[in-house]
């Protein structure tokens, strides 16, 4: 890794926490979305909630983008506020909007409807991922399901058992992992998977608590992300995503790369020491690895954060990216003409070409009624593609060393 001193000036750290108190404007607008829901557990469609607020002669886009946010600004990115969804720019006429946890902090009524049911269910499914037996062959799945919690928790009313699916996708807490149904007006049930990551908020008893709690965590999570595609952008060389650390304290000052700290076991896709030999290797022969390493580098952070689709579509791009250092111009005859591969990685080869199909499918699948499937566990093994770049390394450290022997 390079020592050498660079002058970096990242990107400002995002606020880390929400007000208690809003303006007259902006508790007006929570109210607008809350009444709805409140009289029937049903959230407002956003149509409703502009044309309530142009009876009070105010804008509500001015009004919702107002609301104090923490985490990322734009439309990627993680960020928590009072109102669920990303950006609100993206609100159709139909769309329904809906309220998060936060916003109890300002609405006290909306409390005993909304938050408080909330935290039993959330303490309710750590409970079940903590009790869950693993399997030492198998991925382990832990599921909640809204027939066994209206038993586990009897005092929860119908109406919010039937909202929580989308309440759930709006808190960082739980909004992670696939979900399944429900399927109206058959089926009402559905069942939310539950990540390990749902530990974090153990100790979040209470609205406060909790909502501090995801502050924090989203906060670092942006300042993560921002701080990795600063570097990017900037062609500093990257050795891993950091975090909040303490030399970016002096950010305006010369630093040198600070010293590398091996990942946590399974966060990582790709190896550091491939992608570091990668680096090594740029322009052995007549190949530049720099736009391999980047792929490498951003598919490592789309795994560690659990984001299955970009997951897909890096692997996907690496995989047509390299054949041309093979001798071959597509995947498929790198995959089929092998030489000098082991039986084992030939067998990694056949997965990945396998792999091109599912992956066409996340990629080029239109827009439809039903709910996609595609979660972190459809992602392939990292073997593979490790596999991969070990054959890839031997060619460029081939082609290295034929250029040096003028060969």
């Amino acid at each position: 890794m390079s020592s050498e001193l660079v002058r970096v000036t990242p990107p400002d750290q995002p606020p880390s926490t929400l007000p208690s108190e809003l303006t007259n404007e902006q508790t007006a607008l929570l109210l607008e979305i809350a009444m709805p829901y409140t009289q029937t557990g049903v959230w407002p469609i956003w149509d409703y909630v502009v044309k309530r607020m142009d009876q009070r002669k105010l804008d509500a886009r001015a009004v919702i983008a107002s609301l104090p946010r923490v985490g990322t600004t734009g439309t990627l990115g993680p960020s928590y506020g009072f109102t669920a969804g990303h950006d609100w720019r993206m609100l159709g006429d139909d769309e329904p909007v809906r309220l998060t946890v936060a916003a109890t902090l300002v609405l006290g009524e909306l409390r005993p409807l909304l938050a408080d049911p909330f935290l039993l269910v959330l303490h309710h499914m750590i409970a079940l991922q903590r009790g869950a037996v693993p399997s030492p062959t198998a991925v382990t799945q832990t599921w909640l399901n809204s027939p066994e919690l209206a038993e586990a928790i009897p005092g929860l009313k119908p109406e919010f058992i039937a909202a929580l699916p989308q309440i759930l996708d709006g808190e960082p807490s739980t909004w992670r992992g696939s979900g399944r149904g429900p399927n109206l007006p058959d089926d009402p049930s559905w069942a939310k998977e539950i990540k390990r990551e749902i530990q974090e908020y153990a100790k979040a008893t209470d609205v406060e608590t909790y909502v501090a709690t995801v502050c924090r965590i989203v906060t670092a999570q942006a300042w993560e992300q921002n701080y990795h595609h600063f570097r990017a952008e900037q062609g500093v060389p990257l050795s891993r995503e950091y975090a909040t650390a303490p030399w970016l304290d002096q950010a305006e000052e010369e630093t040198a790369e600070p010293p590398a700290a091996p990942e946590p076991s399974g966060t990582v896709y790709v190896k550091q020491a491939l992608i570091e030999e990668l680096v090594e290797l740029d322009r052995a022969g007549r190949f530049s690895t720099d736009k391999l390493v980047q792929q490498c580098k951003e598919l490592n952070f789309n795994y560690r954060h659990e984001q299955p689709f970009s997951c897909h579509a890096l692997l996907r791009a690496i995989i047509d990216h390299v054949p041309p250092a093979f001798g071959v111009t597509g995947f498929a005859q790198a995959a089929s003409n092998a030489t000098g591969w082991t039986r084992t990685d030939k067998d990694y080869l056949k997965k990945l070409q396998e792999f091109r199909t599912q992956a066409d499918d996340v990629l080029h699948r239109t827009i439809g009624p039903q709910r996609s499937r595609i979660d972190m566990h459809d992602v392939p093994a990292p073997a593979a593609l490790n596999a991969l770049l070990e054959g890839l390394l031997k060619h460029l450290r081939q082609a290295r060393d034929a250029a040096a022997t003028g060969k």
